[in-house]
């Protein structure tokens, strides 16, 4: 059985871009990334406690946790972890979506029965993952931030509309603390990562891009993907065939 984990990023209000991303890999592969995760957690910084749970966004901004790291520190943390993403047999899966992109393209109606644009990110992740499952012939259990159970269930349910039916099949859902799962908290790494990288994208002069983000993306087996316009308007030109065959 394949797993895998998923949180959000970019979803506050007014936010340019938002980005849903985490990772995908065997039972085993993820209780070696925990038993790594957790020792490092402990072991933290010399001079610091351990930490509680590791978070990029409080990382990069020095907030709760890492209110009194240094710069240098902070970097070091937030290395260490990356590292431990790379070292481990998990591939990073991520989707951004620009949000004035999917406001144009859309219609109400398709807001209505689709939701915002941090659904299509969603509905990225978990296509993506149907796929991978399809392809290996492995069931795959997803974990969400339980803070994020609230997405419209109709959302959820036009996802599954929208995948091919042997990978859907394939895919359970639940959503989880991040502080119980280390997994969710790798998950919040990836899709901080990719959150970053679609502003990167939107302005780069103010956003240059992460070199922790390009070791992510070069690791074997990663997906990132940007969605703007164009890949936006083929998603709904094919969501719209489909509500009008099940419409009627």
């Amino acid at each position: 059985m394949l797993q895998c984990y998923f949180d959000d990023s970019g979803t506050h209000d007014n936010a340019k871009v938002v980005a849903w991303g985490g990772l995908v890999g065997n039972v085993d592969a993820f209780e070696k990334l925990d038993t790594a995760w957790r020792r490092a957690l402990s072991l933290s910084i010399e001079g610091k406690p351990p930490l509680e749970k590791f978070s990029l966004s409080h990382c990069a901004n020095a907030w709760d946790e890492f209110a009194d790291y240094k710069p240098a520190e902070r970097d070091l943390v937030r290395r260490t972890f990356r590292n431990l993403i790379i070292e481990h047999d998990v591939a990073p899966i991520a989707f951004t979506v620009s949000v004035r992109d999917w406001n144009a393209a859309s219609t109400p109606v398709d807001r209505m029965l689709l939701g915002d644009a941090q659904n299509l990110a969603f509905f990225g992740c978990l296509d993506a993952t149907g796929k991978i499952a399809g392809a290996t012939g492995d069931s795959v259990s997803c974990h969400f931030d339980q803070g994020q159970a609230g997405i419209p269930l109709n959302s959820v349910l036009a996802a599954y509309q929208f995948m091919h039916p042997e990978h859907r099949d394939r895919i359970s859902i639940s959503f989880s603390s991040v502080i119980a799962l280390t997994g969710l908290q790798a998950a919040d790494t990836i899709a901080y990562e990719a959150y970053q990288y679609g502003l990167h994208l939107e302005d780069p002069k103010t956003h240059p891009l992460n070199p922790h983000f390009t070791d992510l993306v070069n690791r074997k087996g990663a997906i990132f993907l940007s969605l703007h316009r164009k890949e936006i308007d083929e998603f709904l030109i094919q969501w719209r065939k489909i509500m009008r065959f099940l419409l009627g």
